[in-house]
């Protein structure tokens, strides 16, 4: 079976599967031929091991098949069953690894003062260094306003209580009101929250 032009996710994250509606026609044709559906690397056709063994699973319940080129591998035998599930596990952590490493590299960057964003979306609290553009500086207001949630958050403030406090004090986020996401991520970013409640 080819694959037409629209059966491709140009430009989609392949994170999830559910997000990729050219993977979800090229799956839905192969079922209804029974067809084996061929993709190149297992890392293009599931990110996951979950995804990709939950489709080879709806692939199998309707009589198709699964070949992925670049690993050998096919889904019509047990073994063959095995070795892809083995293969998904670990390719789902060769691509946890990769984040790691480029979330540990851009932290470092990022508290060496290196700007890893475009000028229009620095992280809250900080400014493009108009000395050293590739750099980012501490924005005074802004730094007195993650002190000022930080506190509220210390003292027990919860997420939407600080952003209506920030509000009635006529203290914007970048032109716009605050909601409990925009201060939840400044605490997260400081390590005083693990998450956003």
């Amino acid at each position: 079976m080819k694959c037409s032009p629209s059966t491709h996710d140009k430009d989609l994250s392949g994170g999830r599967a559910d997000n990729r509606p050219g993977l979800q026609k090229a799956i839905a044709a192969a079922c209804k031929r029974q067809a084996v559906l061929v993709v190149y690397s297992l890392s293009r056709f599931a990110r996951c091991t979950k995804d990709a063994i939950d489709l080879t699973e709806r692939l199998n319940a309707a009589g198709a098949d699964l070949a992925v080129i670049q690993e050998n591998v096919n889904t019509r035998s047990p073994m063959g069953r095995f070795i892809f599930t083995l293969f998904s596990a670990l390719a789902q952590l060769e691509r946890e690894q990769i984040q790691e490493r480029t979330s540990s590299a851009m932290l470092k960057h990022q508290a060496n003062g290196r700007r890893m964003t475009r000028a229009d979306r620095c992280p809250y609290g900080w400014k493009v260094d108009p000395d050293a553009p590739e750099r980012l500086a501490e924005d005074a207001e802004e730094q007195a306003t993650i002190a000022r949630i930080r506190q509220a958050h210390k003292n027990g403030g919860g997420l939407r209580e600080i952003a209506r406090s920030l509000d009635r004090a006529g203290i914007d986020c970048r032109g716009g009101r605050w909601v409990a996401y925009d201060h939840s991520s400044i605490l997260r970013r400081t390590g005083l929250i693990a998450q956003a409640s």
